[in-house]
């Protein structure tokens, strides 16, 4: 993984409107957690943390407020980069999330390193299949995106760096 590639790009985002970096790769690599650690950055699972604090909330609530606990969440962070993983959950359409559009909101006040759990490829960041509930597909965003694709002879990751 080329480490030093992303903390260029993080050391570059501050420059942007939308502070957001987006690591796209194949689902058994795990990037973000080593990423996290090697740059010394506090790590949410995002999931995880928003359904602990769904819980409290009456189902009819949810959507009204899963942006807001997202945003706590990410704001409680003291840290200048924050990095996002497991965001599956923002997906889930009973929530009425826009998740990259609020991804880029968050991104203006602190910078975000995020896992995206779908693939990026021909200009589209797309989450899920067509015929999925939870599909969505994004042609324009201000973020700054990095693939990692696993070698299948090496099992190495590559990267390759885009912004839309």
């Amino acid at each position: 993984m080329d480490t030093l590639r992303v903390q260029r790009e993080l050391e570059q985002l501050h420059m942007r409107r939308h502070q957001l970096l987006i690591l796209c790769h194949a689902p058994r690599v795990s990037v973000l957690p080593r990423l996290a650690k090697q740059l010394h950055f506090p790590l949410i699972s995002l999931s995880l943390s928003l359904s602990e604090a769904l819980l409290e909330c009456p189902h009819s609530r949810q959507p009204r407020v899963a942006g807001m606990l997202v945003e706590r969440l990410v704001s409680g962070c003291g840290e200048t980069v924050v990095g996002l993983h497991r965001i599956e959950l923002l997906f889930l359409p009973r929530l009425q999330l826009d998740p990259l559009r609020l991804l880029e909101q968050l991104s203006r006040n602190k910078m975000l390193v995020v896992t995206w759990p779908g693939h990026y490829k021909g200009g589209q960041l797309v989450y899920a299949e067509p015929w999925h509930p939870e599909y969505r597909r994004y042609i324009e965003t201000d973020a700054r995106i990095i693939t990692f694709e696993e070698s299948r002879e090496e099992h190495d990751e590559v990267s390759r760096l885009d912004s839309i």
